[in-house]
């Protein structure tokens, strides 16, 4: 009789794993801070990136201190989960707790950019705004690009663009804002909840280009993510899915690239250190968390699925085989 140790199938199988492999795996985006710098956590100052498309340190600045003024940027040693999601490393929390009437209090971290872009920008992030106690009226936490030059000067909306503002907030509650310049727009919504981890996903049109163009800010809660993916992942079903959405479109030219910083922020009241004094008078906290910060040219870019390991489809392969031999009495 004549023997085959090695089925053709099998042998097909194996010559296809790479290509199956390769079939699984997320796209190459031009920005990932996944915050994996591992220790203890502390202050993110003065820490070195190992981020991709991201180069130097962490630099922070503070308001008015003094008076149990809470003004931290915080790496922790833990990130944000997200079932279905690929995260790993720390995480990075932004708190703010004016003490201090008609002063300026806010904490200001910068790293960056190392890379270049134009077209269609995406961004995402998972984040999570764990307090929300601002008495009255307006404050947040935000993540943008800045030029580097102003990132913590007066003119804070020179140069800036790609907003996203998981948590802006006061009397009208946590609604996320997105901005395709410094400003974030002022639409409706719903809140998202405290304690919370969503996925913000948001694209940006013609960056580089002449005549501006359009942000747009989808939202997603855990099970909003995991429906969406079962139904295809495809950007033309995200606003079906998500949570909150949010559009903002302007006719400047914004750019991405080395003259910029990656820029994340709490504070009180405004974006812009021109406002006058009198409107920093607020009382409470503000306090979110953000972990896995991705750019790129594509939705495929910046989603983190898990991929399937080599092993599990090598045994998935075995199997195969075996049950195909058995069932196949011819020889080779």
């Amino acid at each position: 009789m004549k023997k085959c140790s090695f089925p053709k199938i099998c042998f097909s199988w194996f010559v296809l794993l790479p290509l199956l492999a390769a079939g699984v795996a997320s796209g190459a985006p031009l920005v990932y801070e996944g915050f994996n710098y591992g220790g203890s956590s502390g202050a993110i100052d003065g820490t070195v990136t190992n981020a991709l498309g991201l180069t130097g340190s962490y630099s922070t600045a503070n308001g008015t201190s003094g008076n149990e003024n809470v003004q931290t940027a915080t790496y922790n040693s833990t990130g944000l989960t997200f079932a279905g999601y690929q995260s790993s490393g720390g995480s990075l929390t932004m708190s703010v707790a004016p003490r201090i009437d008609s002063t300026k209090e806010y904490v200001i971290s910068h790293v960056e950019f190392d890379t270049t872009a134009t077209g269609d920008i995406y961004h995402s992030f998972l984040a999570n705004v764990g307090v929300n106690t601002m008495s009255s009226g307006s404050a947040g936490t935000e993540i943008r690009s800045q030029t580097t030059s102003t990132v913590t000067s007066s003119a804070t909306k020179s140069g800036a663009s790609m907003t996203v503002a998981p948590n802006r907030s006061g009397s009208s509650g946590t609604l996320p804002r997105v901005g395709y310049e410094a400003d974030v727009n002022n639409a409706g919504g719903s809140s998202v909840d405290l304690g919370s981890t969503y996925l913000y996903i948001s694209k940006y049109t013609n960056v580089g280009g002449a005549g501006g163009g359009t942000a747009t800010l989808w939202v997603l809660d855990n099970a909003s993510f995991v429906d969406w993916q079962n139904n295809g992942g495809l950007e033309a079903s995200l606003g079906t899915y998500a949570d909150f959405t949010s559009t903002d479109s302007k006719s400047n030219t914004i750019i991405f690239g080395t003259d910029r910083s990656l820029r994340l922020t709490a504070q009180e009241y405004s974006l812009n250190f021109n406002s006058g004094p009198t409107n920093y008078s607020l009382n409470g906290e503000l306090t979110t968390t953000y972990d896995e910060i991705r750019y790129g040219t594509s939705l495929n870019d910046i989603i983190a699925i898990p991929e399937a390991g080599t092993g599990v489809l090598v045994i998935v392969g075995w199997v195969s085989c075996l049950v195909l031999r058995r069932r196949n009495s011819d020889p080779c």
